[in-house]
């Protein structure tokens, strides 16, 4: 059986790809990706979750990529 698979399936559901959840997460996209291989406790599938959330409402562009230019301007 697939560890985490609701949060793979809200993933895919929602289009939103293994390595924006790690950017928003701060993380590199391959120990997202190993942090995945294993069942997540509650809380941190929650911290997952919510940075799926936070993408979707930023939307993403006509490339498919998150739009993040708010995150690094400064």
């Amino acid at each position: 059986m697939l560890a985490n698979r609701d949060i793979r399936e809200t993933m895919k559901h929602k289009g939103i790809f293994h390595w924006q959840v790690a950017y928003e997460l701060g993380l590199n996209d391959g120990n997202f990706s190993r942090l995945l291989r294993k069942e997540l406790n509650d809380k941190k599938k929650e911290q997952i979750l919510k940075a799926i959330k936070k993408i979707q409402k930023k939307g993403v562009d006509e490339n498919g990529e998150t739009n993040i230019n708010s995150q690094t301007s400064g």
